[in-house]
This record gives C-alpha cells, structure tokens and sequence, in this order.
C-alpha cells in the first residue's frame, strides 16, 4: 500500500494538526477543506479520505525542515534570538503566517529544546534586548530563514 493510499485515523488527524500548533481554520485551508470536515474527520463522524496521510506527512515533513533551518540559522551566533508573535495577522506574509503564529511558535520551541540558551520573545520584548524595531527584525530569527514549501 503506497503512503498516497494510507488510510489516517481521526484520532491520528487530531493529534497531528495539535502537535504542529495549527487551528482548525489552518489545516482546512492546507488540505482545501471546509473547517467543518476537519472537525467531521477529528470527531470520527467521517473518515479522513485517502491522500490526507501523505498531505499529513508532507506537512510534518516541512516542518522538520523548518526547525532545522531556525537551529542552522542559529549556529555561530553568540546570543541567537527567535521572534514569534502573538497573532498570525501581525507575522510577515509568507509560509510561516499560512501556517499561522502558533504553528511559528511550535518551530521555535522545538529549535529551544536543541539550542541551549536560545532567546526566544515577541517583537516588544526583544527590542528592549537589541534597542529597536529594526534590529530586532534585523538580527532575530524570523521566517525568512525557512526553506521554500515543496
């Protein structure tokens, strides 16, 4: 059985989309679904059709990427930060606010946990470290590191 026919549980579903941070909104507009489907599918009122596993895998799959890129980003620097935002309306366009603040916030957690000592903060809290807008924006690692969606 090849992964495009892989059948996904509902119980799977919910737990993948919880894991990679992202909303209900979010992951119908990914898979190009209404939110009420995703919420059909996580309830188990219907099975997610086949071809989700793979979009699933791909989407973990980009994701892994991602918090390599942020850690790679981080090497060599002698005090890395991470700007994350409050909400997805106020993050620079691009694959990360498709995915949305939280998922954001998800990428940098993870690149945390393999990066002692990684500075992570909202844009206010880190101008107050580098002294301005700019340089927060400048000298953070932001969205612009992550690799192109495939």
């Amino acid at each position: 059985m090849s992964r495009e026919d892989r059948a996904v549980r509902s119980g799977e579903f919910k737990l993948v989309r919880e894991a990679l941070s992202l909303t209900v909104a979010a992951m119908a507009a990914l898979l190009s679904v209404s939110e009420a489907t995703v919420k059909n599918w996580e309830k188990g009122k219907y099975s997610p059709p086949p071809g989700v596993a793979a979009e699933i895998e791909r989407l973990e799959a980009y994701t892994r990427r991602c918090v390599d890129a942020v850690v790679a980003a981080a090497q060599g620097r002698e005090a890395p930060m991470v700007v994350v935002w409050r909400l997805t309306a106020d993050m620079p366009p691009g694959p990360a606010r498709t995915l949305g603040a939280a998922w954001w916030r998800s990428v940098a957690a993870s690149a945390r946990e393999r990066i002692p000592g990684l500075d992570v903060g909202y844009p206010d809290e880190l101008d107050e470290v580098t002294g301005s807008r700019d340089r927060t924006l400048s000298e953070a690692i932001g969205p612009s590191v992550l690799p192109p969606t495939q």
